[in-house]
């Protein structure tokens, strides 16, 4: 399995069964062959990206972690703002910040979104509102299937799928049934959209909603 890769050519090595390998300017993260469950190797993945991303941490420069202090929300900290922003950039496909920027807050709602499954087309569609802005992207969540009357639990939450700039119709079904099987008529997948700056980290929503497999 092969995930998103982290644009930093400094990191490299082996990580709790994930493997770090350069490729040109930019950090691959591969999961090594195992018999853990689809969504453990995820957990995997995102334990190695944390780990990698401290380490960079320690790396920077003491005049980058004071302005990542300085831009920092109250309680998080820089190392702790320098990891949202860049887990969020990683996810985007987007090279990690040395140094954050100077931000107005955010405000505002995020408009309403739909989503269409079409079993037979092999589809899983978010339909995206459009975008807030040139450094927004739209990050897609979806969950495990759940059956009449039972909710997921708090464990199987919706999971990162898939990230977008802009308006757009996204297809996650390959996503989501790499992770979690084959849809079936009947199931019901809660689905969760955030609107996030990824150039000042920014989060708009999020929104969610459950969508009915025909």
């Amino acid at each position: 399995m092969i995930v998103k890769a982290l644009h930093v050519a400094e990191l490299s090595g082996s990580i709790q069964g994930v493997t770090a390998r350069r490729m040109g300017q930019r950090l691959e993260l591969r999961a090594k062959s195992t018999q853990r469950a689809k969504t453990g190797t995820r957990a995997v993945i995102a334990r190695a990206r944390f780990v990698l991303l401290q380490r960079r941490w320690r790396t920077l420069s003491a005049a980058d972690q004071m302005t990542w202090r300085q831009y920092a929300e109250p309680g998080e900290g820089g190392a702790g703002y320098h990891l949202r922003l860049n887990t969020m950039r990683s996810l985007c496909g987007l090279s990690l910040l040395t140094a954050p920027q100077a931000i107005n807050k955010a405000t505002g709602m995020l408009p309403s979104f739909s989503i269409l499954i079409t079993l037979a087309a092999d589809e899983f569609r978010f339909l995206l509102p459009g975008s807030s802005g040139a450094n927004w992207f739209w990050m897609m969540s979806a969950g495990p299937p759940e059956g009449p009357g039972q909710r997921a639990p708090q464990h199987r939450a919706p999971v990162f799928m898939a990230a977008q700039q802009g308006f757009a119709s996204v297809n996650i079904f390959t996503q989501w049934t790499s992770t979690f099987g084959t849809l079936q008529s009947g199931q019901r997948i809660r689905c969760k959209l955030l609107n996030v700056d990824v150039i000042h980290g920014r989060i708009l929503g999020p929104i969610e909603t459950l969508a009915v497999v025909p």
